[in-house]
């Protein structure tokens, strides 16, 4: 059996990763931090070790004997300036790059954001040649994906590795732990429910795990694909939670212009200094009809379509056994 090893297999995507691998008879290793809670993960067949990815001898040390990398740990707050992104985000993948290097790993397949392209519509939706939208520049988790999807992209034409950028649009299923993008799903099943405008593209995380290790031996090196599922505006979102939930919902859109007033009051506290978890560079981004399109990723990765259906009942049937409803 191949091995690969996968960083961040304690959140969200990390652990479906493991689990794929798991399935298409991988032999995983799992490099976590110390104290992490790996209550799910470890009830998977894979070999867990302890480690920090910004430290040059753990990640020697963790892609030692390993065929392929899968490196999916990051820092992904939507607040915060780029320099408390740098370590995690950036310092991690050069460490990565030099021991896939050194080495002589097979593929390494990096978890990039949707962050770092532009978006569209639904009629012209975002594509992998969009480029890096400008004003993320101000987002610390935005910039610091960018930087090292930059730094990848160099490391393969420079043909120091082999490597693949997965960049995942907005997940849905179930073991949301913490929960992550599990928060707005959890914001659709109040009995009323407020909404902005703009939407997303939701796609299924077991299909995201799916391609992810499929680009193990999938794709070009050097190129990024977006794994995208169906665009939805927030308010259609919000219907499909209510029907799959069969809950009785109030759904309100709140305008725009209130959203964007609370992100001044944001950026006016965060001024003085408090610690406030909203701004106007989030809101922003709350409010984008943030769509993009899968075509690459299906041609070359076989990525399959999200059922956004089945995706949202996944995630509220483990919601809902794991006490989070």
């Amino acid at each position: 059996m191949e091995q690969i090893l996968v960083t961040g297999g304690t959140g969200f995507l990390g652990y479906h990763i493991v689990n794929e691998a798991i399935g298409q008879c991988y032999a995983v290793k799992a490099i976590v931090r110390k104290h992490s809670d790996v209550s799910f993960l470890s009830q998977l067949d894979c070999h867990i070790i302890y480690g920090d990815i910004t430290s040059k001898q753990d990640v020697t040390e963790a892609v030692k004997g390993c065929h392929y990398v899968i490196h999916c740990a990051a820092k992904t707050s939507q607040t915060g300036k780029l320099n408390e992104f740098i370590p995690v985000n950036v310092t991690s993948i050069q460490l990565i790059i030099e021991a896939c290097h050194h080495f002589n790993v097979k593929r390494l397949v990096y978890i990039s954001s949707a962050n770092s392209f532009t978006n569209g519509t639904k009629i012209n939706p975002g594509t992998e040649d969009s480029g890096f939208m400008p004003w993320l520049q101000k987002s610390g988790y935005a910039m610091s994906k960018h930087m090292a999807q930059n730094m990848l992209q160099k490391a393969c034409n420079d043909k120091n590795i082999d490597a693949v950028i997965v960049a995942p649009t907005f997940m849905i299923g179930a073991y949301d732990v913490k929960p992550s993008s599990g928060k707005l799903l959890l914001q659709g099943l109040k009995r009323i429910a407020l909404y902005p405008p703009g939407g997303k593209c939701f796609v299924s995380v077991t299909n995201v795990a799916n391609a992810t290790v499929n680009a193990l031996k999938k794709g070009k090196s050097g190129e990024a694909y977006l794994l995208a599922g169906i665009n939805l505006t927030y308010g259609e979102f919000f219907r499909i939670v209510g029907k799959n939930s069969s809950k009785k919902q109030i759904l309100i859109k709140v305008p725009g212009l209130i959203l964007k007033l609370a992100g001044l009051i944001g950026d006016l506290l965060i001024s003085m200094g408090n610690d406030v978890s909203y701004n106007s560079l989030n809101i922003r981004l709350l409010m984008l009809s943030n769509y993009f399109s899968n075509h690459k990723a299906k041609k070359e990765l076989g990525l399959k379509d999200t059922e956004i259906n089945s995706s949202v009942q996944d995630a509220i049937d483990w919601f809902t056994e794991n006490n989070y409803i």
